[in-house]
């Protein structure tokens, strides 16, 4: 891939907000980061996506399933992909169940990545498989099982485990899968060569809630004000 400017680079990003007790102002501000960048799509909480959706209809809004530990019921995870596109949400980031992989249950985690594929229909659904915490043996199956869903996205991390996405897991992923199913990878990226490298290496989607400030340090946008 060839060297990019930050303004291209940042095109790739999707631009994320994930974390306990953020308020408005803050989902907001992240819109109108993305707006400004373009970034990919924003991420954030299920609770914002109609407000954001609203605020800025030309900003692709992702949200999250299952997050962040990936345990609840598929029924409940059926139910909140198909309440976030209800309310807006362009894309789904879907937690797998990490139990049902170490288990050696991969015919479970097919079946809930189907059910909330098939209720969110063209929507664009990611799936974290949380990479830090599998072999390189479970991240090739579930690989395999994201692709055999009809899932979009193989997603590397969630941003909670102790550990980040690496290189050497998105070309591992890039290998075991068609280029039908694209990457992103994500969790704790902090650089731009980093940025670089995993795009290279095979992702086609990077998450940052850090973008703005690696590529942008000086430019970053004042905060929102309201009269």
């Amino acid at each position: 891939m060839k060297e990019m400017d930050n303004d291209e680079l940042f095109t790739y990003i999707d631009h994320t907000l994930l974390k306990t007790g953020i308020v408005w102002s803050e989902v907001e501000q992240v819109g109108h980061e993305a707006a400004i960048y373009h970034a990919a799509c924003v991420v954030i909480p299920p609770c914002y996506v109609s407000r954001m959706h609203q605020m800025y209809p030309g900003v692709p809004v992702a949200t999250v399933v299952g997050f962040p530990l990936g345990c609840s019921t598929p029924g409940a995870k059926v139910f909140e992909a198909q309440q976030a596109v209800e309310s807006g949400a362009n894309e789904i980031e879907m937690v797998v169940n990490n139990s049902d992989i170490k288990s050696d249950r991969l015919h479970r985690v097919m079946a809930e990545i189907t059910a909330v594929k098939n209720v969110i229909g063209d929507h664009l659904l990611k799936v974290i498989i949380e990479t830090y915490y599998l072999t390189d043996k479970e991240k090739v199956e579930v690989a395999k099982v994201v692709e055999a869903s009809g899932a979009e996205y193989i997603k590397t991390c969630s941003g909670f485990a102790p550990g980040g996405v690496t290189v050497a897991d998105v070309e591992l992923l890039r290998k075991s899968v068609s280029d039908r199913v694209k990457i992103k990878a994500a969790g704790g990226i902090s650089s731009k060569q980093e940025m670089l490298d995993l795009l290279n290496a095979g992702a086609s989607r990077l998450g940052s809630s850090n973008g703005v400030n690696i590529l942008f340090r000086n430019q970053r946008p004042q905060p929102i004000t309201h009269l």
